[in-house]
């Protein structure tokens, strides 16, 4: 018996005879340079829909069920991109030191999520939109400076 795979229109085989188990690899190659799927996704795939029918749900298409919770909001990128512009862009150690001592030795309530930031979080805070939104900066071009005298 032949029906129809979501995954292609080509017709994948569900009984295990010899004339189906024939094209099997020829029909999974195919799919393969087709749609780009590995083997072992492939198999795992054929053999979803051969036990829920012609429907197959590739659930990694989704987003998670419960995702990591977001412990960094915006106005944290947005002070952490205040903090670089004043300071300068420094390498995260650096700038972990800086959050640290505007918390506990400043008394400034609005680093204290940031006040135990690691230096990997706050890559990933620079390379929020946010973060750079707020630390684009637009010059003029300045021409070569003209020699007086």
């Amino acid at each position: 018996m032949w029906y129809s795979s979501p995954v292609s229109p080509i017709p994948i085989c569900s009984e295990r005879n010899e004339s189906c188990r024939k094209g099997k690899g020829l029909v999974t190659k195919y799919l393969a340079k087709v749609t780009g799927y590995s083997d072992a996704q492939l198999t795992r795939l054929i053999r979803q829909q051969r036990r829920t029918g012609p429907r197959i749900r590739d659930h990694r298409l989704r987003p998670p069920a419960r995702p990591f919770a977001t412990v960094y909001t915006t106005a944290d990128a947005i002070l952490l991109a205040e903090v670089d512009e004043a300071f300068g862009q420094l390498s995260g150690p650096a700038t972990k030191r800086i959050l640290w001592r505007m918390y506990h030795v400043f008394d400034d309530s609005r680093f204290q999520l940031l006040a135990g930031i690691s230096n990997g979080h706050i890559y990933n805070l620079r390379n929020r939109r946010t973060y750079r939104r707020a630390r684009t900066t637009f010059r003029t071009t300045r021409g070569p400076p003209s020699p007086i005298g």
